[in-house]
């Protein structure tokens, strides 16, 4: 090997980085570089023009006008040594003269190249290639001021079209998984409004009765998705079931409190919590402790990495106890297997137990985090 390989920049992993995030290698010829690259060759009247991406081992043609080849080993590469100074155009007259090309393959052999001009394009600080002219003649008086400006330009119209391809493929990215987790949500939404709907007829014997408990469960699901779809991330769950609970308080604060730990989750979760809170508030406001004065309800926050524990327990004051507080508040145990509540929760992975006293109440919701 008589020629001069190209050295690596200091900074060549970040470089590599920065280019593989570009997600262009290997990809179609497309109009808009196409067309830089050809309006570079008709300017400085060259019989080449490339848009050359320096990869880990090769250099590979974005776009190429004068030429059917679209890569080269990188260690015969020109533009391998032009990234080496990102702020210079680097301009070799005649090949043949100068040490590091003159016994090149690529001068030696096809495309023989005579003369190069490349102008580093650079991303984020990084030269991650050139746009580069080629011609099988030398030119000793290389490239005047104005040329020289215009490649400078044209490798900068390059780099600004990298930039908008990535920002355009991650736009499109997100707007796919944004209507694929609206569709899941959707889907979800309509199965879990249908299944409130078997499970509410099965509870009640007419249709006014069927309208309110089927509203009222409406109306909690809805506070859900408001919550929901108003973070980016998870779901505050203290949040969640403050805004469940709310229209089940009486105005004295002392009956309910809710505390622990601070959890987020997802939107399923967060579905499957608001309704086993709801059917709860709903007992304890029809039968238990949020119809008596007195009564006490506390919510507690728990779990780890891997599971959340919400453990909800209601005191009924002294007095007489409803029968119904029991006959009632037994239907939603999971051992029944007859509670809407029972089977979201296994559907979700979870367990949902009770502890029914004489004047107490409490359940234990636990769902995988």
């Amino acid at each position: 090997m008589n020629y001069i390989p190209p050295g690596t920049p200091a900074s060549e992993r970040r470089r590599q980085a920065i280019l593989d995030s570009l997600r262009v290698l290997d990809t179609p010829a497309e109009q808009e570089f196409d067309g830089i690259a050809r309006a570079a060759k008709l300017a400085l009247n060259v019989e080449t023009a490339l848009l050359s991406l320096v990869d880990r081992e090769r250099q590979w043609f974005k776009a190429a006008v004068g030429t059917t080849a679209r890569q080269t080993p990188r260690d015969v590469s020109f533009c391998g040594h032009a990234i080496l100074k990102p702020d210079e155009v680097m301009v070799v007259p005649d090949t043949r003269e100068d040490e590091r090309f003159r016994d090149n393959p690529l001068v030696t052999g096809d495309p023989r190249i005579r003369f190069y001009a490349g102008a580093p394009i650079v991303v984020s600080g990084e030269a991650v290639g050139t746009l580069c002219l080629l011609h099988p003649e030398p030119r000793p008086e290389g490239l005047s001021d104005r040329e020289t400006t215009i490649l400078r330009e044209l490798s900068r119209v390059m780099s600004n079209a990298l930039t908008a391809r990535t920002q355009q493929i991650d736009y499109a990215q997100s707007v796919e998984n944004q209507a694929r987790e609206l569709r899941h949500r959707v889907n979800n939404l309509i199965g879990l409004i249908d299944a409130l709907a078997g499970r509410t007829a099965t509870e009640v014997s007419n249709l006014p009765d069927f309208i309110e408990l089927y509203r009222s469960r409406l109306q909690a699901l809805a506070r859900t998705q408001r919550l929901t779809l108003s973070t980016e991330d998870g779901t505050d769950i203290e949040q969640l079931i403050e805004a469940v609970v709310f229209p089940f308080r009486s105005s004295l604060k002392s009956r309910w409190s809710i505390g622990g730990r601070s959890i987020e989750t997802g939107t399923r979760r967060a579905q499957v919590i608001a309704l086993t809170v709801h059917e709860l508030a709903l007992n304890a406001f029809k039968y238990g402790a949020f119809s008596r004065p007195g009564g006490e309800v506390e919510v507690v926050l728990d779990g780890d990495p891997h599971e959340i524990l919400i453990t909800w327990k209601e005191i009924i004051p002294d007095g007489p106890v409803p029968e119904s507080f029991a006959v009632d508040s037994a239907l939603m145990s999971t051992g029944s297997g007859r509670s809407i509540v029972g089977r979201l929760v296994k559907a979700e992975g979870g367990t949902f137990d009770f502890d029914l006293g004489p004047r107490s109440l409490t359940a234990k919701l636990s769902l995988p985090a």
